[in-house]
Order: C-alpha cells, then sequence, then structure tokens
C-alpha cells in the first residue's frame, strides 16, 4: 500500500503543475492577477513544476523497482 501513495503523490505535483500551466490566472493570487507579466511567471513555474513532479515519479518507480 506504500507503493501506491509513493508513486500517486508524484502524480498529484504533475497534474498541479499541469493546472498551472493551462490556467495561469486561476492559478494566480487575486491580488495579483492583474499585474503584467504574473501569467507568464505563474505558467514558467507550472513548467518547474512538472519537471520536478516527473522526476520524483521516476526516482520513486525506480526504487519500488529496486525493492521489488
Amino acid at each position: 500500500m506504500y507503493y501506491v501513495f509513493k508513486l500517486t503523490f508524484p502524480l498529484i505535483i504533475v497534474g498541479l503543475g499541469i493546472f498551472m500551466t493551462a490556467m495561469p490566472l486561476k492559478a494566480t493570487k487575486k491580488e495579483l492577477r492583474e499585474e503584467p507579466g504574473q501569467a507568464k511567471k505563474t505558467r514558467r513555474n507550472g513548467v518547474i513544476v512538472i519537471i520536478t513532479g516527473l522526476a520524483m515519479f521516476a526516482i520513486s518507480l525506480f526504487s519500488t523497482l529496486l525493492v521489488l
């Protein structure tokens, strides 16, 4: 059961990154939505979150396969 959580958490992080990249204005705080360039920063951060989530998934997948 631990392996399910270990593999699911990075996929949730990737989903968050996809949301940030697809809808940057909804992912930004209401106070910061009017600032120019804020959507671009949110989209860039979303890509970084996706890359981090995929790296976490790869690490957890390989560590799970090594244990089994």
